[in-house]
């Protein structure tokens, strides 16, 4: 650990988690970097590469530092792990090498479990510690996508008003903001670092930018807007105004992630959308065409949904991801009820009904002659 004074008194410094030791008995450490402004308030977390071919949020990392040499904290601290999964990121993987494991699904970790839930505990430990007012998870998407906010979908009403908070920072955020698929404990999602720390009621959300493996002028820039906009939202720094994504789907109810949208047939695909745009239930998203330019599949909305991101790849095999949307949380016909609750409307007073005319009594029925 050292310490470097910065303007205002700001003090850097890098701090060490250590994991493991290797059998070269090197220690294995991840450096967290430190900026202390010195004075009381929030604490707030960056983390980046969990996933290590997800590289757009280690630059948005340095660039905030960067930024705060010349803006320096007013209060508060900062904390940002920059390469959390060195490992799978010096290979260029998403996954952890030593045990091919997910490291954003085994959270809080195990001390005496696996490689990854060891080395997820040490983490969640090292950032509970410290005691965080907000944690942002960076992660990358795919390159055809827009920047997104992903909040946990946690019903628990005991959490409620931690989860109210983290809305309010991921609106803040200034980039489209969904909350989890329904299905989410399907993907053992309900053990990713931000959900661990919902648990806990620190606010916490994860962030999608761009894609893998390489550094995106757009999203970096993206990101690093949208930090500056929660630390001036924290009253951390001061900038002039708050600047929001380009992309951001200004929808009138919350956004909800569905499950992956996917193909049954092998083939190219031809995508027939752009992301953000707004498709209506049943419409054609894509063809799968086959090596003849046959269509030999027609891929559709499932509901009325923005689309987010599609495949990097333009080739399909059954059960293939092709494409991540996202519907409002209120369907069309509720939100025009609701719209219209306060309009009175003038009705004429019904017209009394005719009474029906009365039947004039049957004359007695003649009895036919008969002879006698």
């Amino acid at each position: 650990m050292y310490n470097t004074i910065m303007k205002n008194n700001n003090v850097f410094s890098v701090q060490n988690i250590k994991c493991l030791t290797g059998v070269d008995m090197s220690e294995h450490n991840l450096p967290v970097m430190v900026l202390d402004s010195g004075k009381e308030g929030p604490v707030l977390w960056l983390v980046a590469a969990l996933h290590g071919d997800e590289v757009n949020g280690i630059e948005v990392i340095h660039r905030i530092f960067k930024f705060l040499k010349r803006e320096p904290l007013k209060r508060g601290k900062i904390y940002a792990l920059p390469i959390a999964n060195p490992w799978g990121f010096e290979l260029g993987r998403r996954e952890n090498p030593y045990d091919l494991a997910n490291m954003n699904r085994f959270f809080p970790g195990d001390p005496t479990g696996t490689t990854t839930e060891r080395i997820d505990h040490a983490i969640f430990q090292f950032i509970m510690e410290t005691k965080p007012t907000l944690l942002i998870d960076l992660h990358a998407d795919t390159i055809n996508s827009i920047p997104y906010v992903i909040v946990d979908r946690i019903r628990d009403k005991n959490l409620q008003e931690n989860m109210e908070k983290v809305w309010h920072y991921a609106e803040r955020f200034g980039v489209t903001v969904t909350e989890e698929i329904e299905e989410f404990n399907k993907y053992d999602l309900d053990k990713n670092l931000t959900f661990a720390l919902n648990q806990q009621r620190v606010p916490a959300f994860l962030i999608e930018l761009g894609g893998p493996n390489v550094i995106s002028e757009i999203f970096a820039r993206t990101g690093t807007n949208g930090v500056k906009n929660v630390l001036k939202d924290l009253d951390m720094v001061d900038i002039p105004k708050y600047i929001d994504s380009e992309t951001k789907i200004k929808s009138e109810s919350r956004l909800l992630l569905l499950e992956n949208i996917t193909c049954n047939e092998s083939g190219i695909i031809k995508f027939l959308v752009k992301p953000s745009q707004k498709i209506k239930k049943n419409k054609p998203l894509a063809k799968i065409k086959d090596a003849l330019g046959k269509t030999r599949e027609i891929v559709t909305a499932p509901e009325e949904a923005y689309v987010i991101s599609f495949s990097d790849t333009v080739v399909s095999f059954p059960g293939s991801y092709v494409f991540s949307l996202a519907m409002e949380s209120v369907p069309k016909e509720r939100k025009r009820s609701r719209r219209n609750r306060h309009i009175r409307t003038e009705t004429k007073p019904a017209e009394p009904k005719p009474e029906p005319p009365k039947e004039k009594p049957a004359l007695p029925a003649i009895p036919p002659k008969t002879d006698k």
